[in-house]
């Protein structure tokens, strides 16, 4: 049969198979198109702020309408699909389309990380992490001299702020040699004119290089390769993010389908944690495509490559461990209750040690040695020490750095001091957190405590605004915990993902202060976590019948679950008595 043949049969059977589209589905067809031709049609209307609140609105608008709406077949889904395309291209066209043309017709770059990750990882084996900065000032002055006006720098060893003249050393640093100094000179010099003299004084008071060694060893080799002097190799150097990209869509098609996928990308676009981050810097999205594998993989049941694509995020970003911590929960579940631990968590385990254990010799390739991971570790204490007082933070703790009842009109405090008054207050705000995570995650799924895990993240650790891009992970959530069922949204996903940035949007005008904006966006993630966590300990208390007969309740909770269909991977072989054969075998995983 010819490959015409074939797919001319295949197309008849689904046309056969198709039926007419009920009116509720084509009422949302309609809904849908009216939006999407308001939506473009109003494009140019609105400034950049208001187009990506109102379509941030309307995302939110189609998730909650798709949430009581289940097409059947191809037919029902496939107008949805090409709306929801239709939608997300002109999305993303106003909102990236300007930062596109720079790079490509004006050659723009986001001059700021590529000099941190582009500079920061060539030149590793001379300046490790702290002395990036003084060396950018003694090249400068040996050269052309354009950084005379800085007169602060930031010192990278206490996060102090310092005279220029108490910081930058006489000579430069042993490791390098000439040849070295001089490139390091031209590509500072091809950086230079491409931000302004107060864009540079910012620069060098921010907080160092902190790529872990495992990115450094991939980061310079590409750095060594393209070189950032000429148009050509710079352009592609500040393009690689695209095939990151693509990477994450073909992932989410493979594992979710088409019209999760666009959501996911929607999502991603509009966070006003993300604005211009996306296009003109080097790999500043590679952790999000190795978390995106991992979740994947886990829904396709693949224990081994979803433990090295969360294996590599760690060794990128370090907090992705925390996502993959999650899936101990449901393991040590299975444990307390039967006595034993499905293959796929082994698997998964022994795979993700293996693939962290890997990533740390590969981390040593460099003239450091083991010793960069030292170095790296003391930079990083420092470095998340000072970083939860940043202006554009997110997390739990970042939240304390403020008195409460304050606002944006309230005076001035000091963060430091308002920290240390508050710890214990934050402490037994993220034991509450820990609790609800527990508590929430006991009777879910492998794929559903690994979205859980989030609220570990945010509970624990402060991180740059743009990690927290994976909460648009929730449009993934299960209903039923089950693998292999076809991806349905849920309402909590489209209030978080797209209504909390639609609300940003809109607060963004009001307040001049990105602190408080930040602030914002840590209380509206607390509460949606709290709210999402209790709603699913009320859905287990209801089912295990809490409420009605505590008791019961209880020895039900600790009891075994009802046997059910287990997948042939878990599955014994049994041989009875009569007929040799292999029975199905209780399944205990993925239950709700």
């Amino acid at each position: 049969m010819s490959a015409k043949e074939f797919f001319t049969r295949h197309w008849h059977k689904k046309m056969d198979a198709a039926r007419p589209p009920r009116l509720h589905i084509v009422l949302f067809w309609i809904v849908t198109t009216v939006l999407a031709v308001w939506l473009i049609s109003q494009r140019r209307a609105w400034g950049y702020q208001e187009f990506k609140a109102w379509a941030a609105l309307i995302f939110g608008i189609y998730v909650i309408l798709r949430v009581f709406l289940r097409p059947r077949d191809w037919l029902e889904r496939l107008p949805l699909q090409i709306i929801l395309f239709l939608m997300v291209f002109f999305t993303l066209l106003h909102a990236e389309g300007k930062d596109a043309n720079r790079l490509v017709n004006h050659d723009r770059i986001r001059t700021w990380n590529v000099y941190h990750y582009y500079m920061g990882a060539k030149y590793f084996d001379e300046l490790g992490y702290l002395d990036l900065y003084t060396h950018t000032i003694l090249a400068d002055r040996e050269d052309r001299n354009h950084l005379e006006n800085i007169r602060k720098l930031r010192d990278l060893t206490d996060y102090r702020k310092k005279r220029v003249a108490d910081l930058v050393p006489e000579e430069r640093n042993l490791e390098f040699t000439d040849a070295r100094w001089r490139d390091f000179q031209r590509d500072l010099r091809a950086l230079l004119p491409r931000a302004s003299g107060p864009g540079w004084g910012n620069m060098l008071v921010d907080r160092g290089y902190n790529g872990t060694p495992f990115w450094n060893t991939y980061g310079a080799a590409l750095a060594e390769t393209l070189s950032i002097r000429g148009r050509g190799d710079r352009r592609l150097l500040c393009s690689l993010d695209f095939f990151v990209y693509a990477l994450i869509f073909l992932a989410i098609c493979f594992a979710f389908g088409l019209e999760p996928a666009l959501l996911f990308v929607a999502g991603v676009a509009l966070m006003p944690q993300n604005d211009h981050r996306f296009i003109g810097g080097f790999l500043q999205y590679d952790w999000l495509a190795a978390i995106v594998l991992g979740v994947c993989f886990l829904k396709k049941r693949m224990p081994i490559p979803a433990a090295i694509s969360l294996g590599l995020g760690t060794l990128m970003r370090l907090f992705p461990l925390v996502l993959a911590a999650g899936l101990a929960v449901p393991a040590f579940r299975q444990l307390l209750r039967e006595k034993r631990i499905d293959k796929f968590y082994w698997k998964f385990f022994a795979a993700f040690v293996l693939t962290g254990m890997l990533g740390l010799w590969i981390g040593s390739w460099n003239a450091r040695g083991w010793n960069s991971w030292l170095e790296w570790k003391s930079e990083i204490d420092v470095h998340n020490h000072e970083h939860v007082y940043g202006g554009r933070r997110v997390g739990l703790k970042h939240l304390f750095t403020k008195p409460f009842g304050y606002g944006p009109d309230d005076g001035h405090f000091d963060k430091r001091r308002m920290l240390k008054k508050q710890k214990p207050y934050y402490w037994a705000a993220a034991a509450a957190f820990l609790a609800l995570f527990l508590a929430a995650t006991w009777r879910r799924g492998r794929f559903n405590a690994v979205l859980l895990a989030m609220i570990v993240v945010f509970a624990l650790l402060v991180s740059s605004r743009y990690y927290w891009s994976m909460i648009a992970f929730l449009l993934f959530w299960q209903r039923n915990d089950e693998d292999d069922e076809e991806w349905h949204p849920t309402i909590f996903a489209g209030v978080a993902v797209f209504f909390v940035s639609w609300h940003l949007w809109r607060y963004i005008p009001t307040v001049k202060d990105f602190y408080f904006h930040y602030i914002r966006f840590n209380s509206l993630i607390a509460m949606l976590f709290a709210a999402w966590a209790l709603w699913l300990i009320g859905k287990d208390m209801r089912d295990v019948g809490w409420l009605a007969r505590p008791e019961r309740a209880l020895r039900r909770m600790l009891q075994s679950p009802p046997p059910e269909e287990e997948t042939l991977e878990n599955a014994a072989p049994t041989v009875t008595p009569e007929v040799e054969s292999t029975p199905d075998v209780a399944k205990s995983e993925d239950f709700d």
